[in-house]
């Protein structure tokens, strides 16, 4: 029984929008049990949200990399073939 409330609260927070969730939870409007896997819920949002800034990030930095190598190599070849 228990485990059919959490299954159900997860999927209304899935459906439900975050700024919402997190004005609600500061209300008080989440109670016991429930503020616990709101948080949880939250903190896992976050988390998710923090991995994926980090990984573009990386992407975006290597790509960065990867041109002003590539533009150096233009211009050696530019100025020895002068």
């Amino acid at each position: 029984m228990q485990r059919d409330l959490i299954e159900e609260l997860y999927r209304e927070l899935e459906a439900t929008n975050e700024d919402y969730i997190r004005k609600r939870l500061l209300t008080g409007g989440y109670a016991g049990w429930k503020a616990k896997h709101v948080k949880q819920f939250l903190a896992a949002r976050d988390s998710a949200r923090y991995e994926l800034r980090a990984t573009q990030t990386a992407r975006w930095t290597m790509i960065g990399a990867i041109g002003t190598f590539c533009a150096a190599a233009v211009a050696v070849v530019a100025i020895l073939w002068k």
